[in-house]
């Protein structure tokens, strides 16, 4: 699965790897690729943000106003000059167009090391993009503990619980699952008996 975006002149893609996520952006003055490592993701934390230039919201209602009481006394005979509605008419449309340009809506993903990416929350669909926050989420989950929650009983105990501890953490894994395999990790047999039966 993957997820591309286009949104005026940028656009993003997000690619999924084996042991990362694959982000390709392009705008009008560069481009980049990056693999970010799963284990740099802090999905957990993401967060949704809208943006909009209140201003020129405000503005653009007001022209929007003047044009249509302007618009109204023209018709019912009121001495309303062409010139006026023609420039409010001008200013509505024009402040309307970069109300949308600048309204954002975003998916902002951290990430531990430092920074983070962005999604934009409604492109294709916003149901493809929670869809691609899910797969993500569960890919990331799966990495972690295909990495650190194997229990070997031929390796130190500290670090193994260390690695349980830090997948409890970062909500991979919860409170009884941790339990369960805490327990496992210490009913190993102790493997360095000596004597003689």
């Amino acid at each position: 699965m993957s997820l591309k975006q286009r949104k005026l002149f940028a656009s993003r893609e997000f690619d999924f790897k084996e042991d990362g996520l694959f982000v390709k952006e392009k705008n009008l003055t560069n481009s980049s690729e990056t693999v970010i490592s799963y284990e740099d993701i802090a999905i957990n934390n993401l967060r949704r943000r809208s943006k909009t230039d209140n201003l020129i919201v405000v503005v653009t209602v007001l022209f929007g106003l003047l044009f249509i009481g302007s618009f109204l006394s023209k018709i019912f005979g009121g001495e309303a000059d062409w010139s006026v509605i023609i420039m409010a008419l001008i200013f509505t449309l024009f402040g309307s167009l970069i109300t949308f340009i600048n309204n954002k809506q975003e998916v902002i993903i951290p990430l531990y090391s430092s920074g983070g990416f962005i999604l934009f929350e409604r492109i294709p669909t916003k149901g493809e993009v929670d869809k691609f926050i899910a797969e993500l989420m569960l890919r990331i989950n799966t990495y972690l503990k295909e990495k650190y929650a194997k229990i070997d009983h031929d390796l130190p105990i500290e670090g193994q619980l260390n690695n349980l501890i830090y997948l409890r953490e970062r909500k991979v894994i919860g409170d009884d699952e941790f339990s369960r395999l805490k327990e496992t990790l210490l009913k190993r047999k102790n493997q360095s008996e000596i004597g003689f039966r």
